[in-house]
């Protein structure tokens, strides 16, 4: 299963609760299945994202496009890029409609794109200080419509290790939540609760941690929902 966002409104998935705690400075792996119509839209769409709870300042990893331009942009607070698929080699510009698997990857010196397994780029930027405690979906919760926009996600996984390219290439050669990897995991969302089109309100964590995504903003009569599954062989069995 996957949940589709209601597009650029001021409406989130996000924890609001939970045991997260990890130093984005230090090892860490957010990775994602996503299919946009926002990749060369020509707004910034921060489609998932892990922050601080803080309503003001603080640090970030964020997946989407900072430009609309076509390329998959890993960025922190404020918009500094920490790696992008920009100069990078495979799949560098990515395509409204598709599904892609989108991991990154960070040692504490390097940061690591990955598209569909492969890896696409790196870069030595720094990241901001701060605690990671949270994650969501559809924009920064306290950006009201900055960075939001129409797209689907499945099984989005944060570690709080770097993992490996063989591991990057498993969790996308397998699909779904059979990969295995459960080692360093702090958040784990597999959108299995519900039914095809019906409302994804409480996204359960399946990592134990308690990070449950629910809705946030000021946006009425919207919702995130359910929909199909990114890839065919994405067959967990029924809750």
């Amino acid at each position: 299963m996957a949940i589709t966002s209601p597009g650029v409104i001021d409406y989130h998935l996000a924890s609001q609760s939970g045991t997260m705690s990890i130093n984005p400075q230090t090892a860490n792996t957010l990775m994602t299945w996503v299919n946009s119509t926002t990749w060369t839209g020509g707004i910034t769409n921060s489609m998932v994202g892990t922050y601080n709870s803080a309503t003001t300042g603080g640090t970030a990893i964020q997946i989407g496009t900072r430009l609309g331009t076509g390329f998959c942009d890993i960025w922190t607070w404020g918009g500094a890029v920490l790696v992008s698929s920009t100069g990078g080699t495979g799949i560098t510009t990515l395509s409204n409609n598709t599904w892609y698997h989108i991991a990154y990857t960070y040692d504490g010196t390097t940061h690591i794109l990955y598209i569909n397994g492969v890896q696409t780029n790196t870069a030595t930027t720094t990241q901001l200080a701060g605690t990671i405690t949270a994650i969501y979906l559809n924009g920064y919760p306290g950006g009201l419509t900055a960075e939001t926009g129409l797209f689907s996600v499945d099984d989005i996984s944060y570690f709080n290790r770097t993992l490996t390219a063989a591991e990057v290439m498993t969790a996308y050669s397998t699909s779904g939540d059979r990969d295995g990897l459960i080692y360093g995991l702090t958040a784990s969302c597999l959108f299995s609760e519900g039914t095809v089109s019906s409302v994804a309100n409480s996204c359960i964590d399946y990592s134990g941690h308690g990070n449950t995504l629910t809705p946030i903003g000021a946006a009425t009569g919207v919702n995130f929902v359910y929909a199909a599954s990114p890839v065919t062989n994405d067959t967990r069995p029924v809750l």
